[in-house]
């Protein structure tokens, strides 16, 4: 089993196990999975802050053992798949599709991939130089204190989510600059920083899992309820061509049927049937670039029974039909295999 001694180090070892090729062009870092268009994209300064969109597949078993004296302010998502963490002195446990934000200092301990998981999310990674960039300029930034260290927070305040896909849309879109992305954290910092000086803040919401509203009631979310509202969105991810209707998620997962609404959108900042959507039209996109299968195939394969009610969602999504979207890709990476 390799051992890391570093962040940095990590991603080597990572990137070794996985195959991947890096590439690096107008300060952005992609580190390409073999025989795919699949990898982990990078945006930033190095030793400063790193913003990255990773999407890749795991070919086989592989643990890494990190010991790292680094202090490290991390926030994200993870939209698709698992692995396993065992921190030193704690019970192992599973990293799965959820908001995330973690002061990491000095951590030690075992992360673990299974093979063929397939793994989608995004996140931004603070260095303590850039936060101290930010007090010389005299921003007081106290977040970092606030945190337990070495501790997951699985919430993060509903006004991130639409900067963190923002910076994905534009990553899709290939106009992503770093005067933009770094604007972006700055936002994300100052939203993270607020919610600190409200009287509810994130480490209360944390602890109790959250308070949703179901008409004149005001309902605070436990244990079993965030378990069940995560379970129900690893189901939607797995059922892609016939998902689970919101009636069989309650009876499955033994939740209430408007709790499960008001929860998954407390949770994830969209309906069931937005994320459903999302998923359906993602897979679309993947089966666009990597097979030669016909639209009407596809649309089949995410559940659509019309062709033309596909078109016109996938349209709506991506700002372009089907076909174009495949031709543009595929003109995307004739350009990249002749710039290699």
């Amino acid at each position: 089993m390799y051992t890391s001694t570093s962040s940095t180090q990590f991603l080597d070892l990572f990137t070794q196990e996985l195959d991947l090729h890096i590439t690096q062009r107008d300060g952005i870092r992609f580190l390409q999975q073999k025989n795919t268009k699949q990898g982990i994209y990078q945006y930033g300064i190095p030793g400063l802050y790193v913003f990255t969109i990773a999407d890749y597949t795991i070919p086989h078993h592989f643990s890494i053992r990190f010991d790292h004296e680094e202090r490290l302010l991390r926030f994200g998502l993870v939209q698709n798949g698992s692995t396993s963490v065992q921190l030193q002195d704690k019970l192992p446990c599973t990293q799965q599709p959820a908001a995330f934000l973690i002061r990491e200092e000095q951590p030690c301990g075992i992360q673990t991939w299974e093979p063929n998981e397939h793994l989608q999310g995004m996140e931004f990674t603070l260095y303590p130089a850039f936060l101290n960039q930010l007090h010389q300029r005299g921003y007081s930034i106290s977040l970092q204190e606030q945190l337990i260290v070495n501790h997951t927070y699985h919430y993060l305040p509903a006004q991130l989510y639409p900067l963190l896909y923002e910076l994905k849309r534009l990553h899709e879109q290939r106009t992503l600059t770093a005067l933009y992305t770094e604007g972006a954290l700055l936002q994300c910092l100052s939203v993270l920083e607020k919610e600190y000086v409200q009287q509810e803040g994130l480490c209360l919401k944390q602890m109790n899992y959250g308070v949703i509203r179901l008409g004149e009631r005001t309902i605070r979310l436990q244990e079993h309820d965030y378990k069940a509202i995560q379970q129900a969105h690893r189901l939607l991810q797995e059922q892609i061509s016939d998902p689970p209707t919101i009636h069989a998620l309650s009876r499955t997962l033994l939740i209430d049927e408007q709790k499960l609404k008001a929860g998954f959108r407390y949770y994830y900042h969209m309906s069931i049937r937005e994320f459903s959507i999302s998923v359906k039209m993602t897979h679309a996109a993947a089966l666009l670039c990597t097979s030669e299968l016909s639209v009407q195939e596809i649309a089949e394969r995410v559940g659509y029974r019309y062709p033309s009610s596909f078109i016109q969602t996938f349209s709506k999504l991506y700002h372009c039909t089907p076909l174009q979207f495949r031709q543009r890709e595929k003109s995307r990476q004739i350009h990249t295999n002749k710039s290699q």
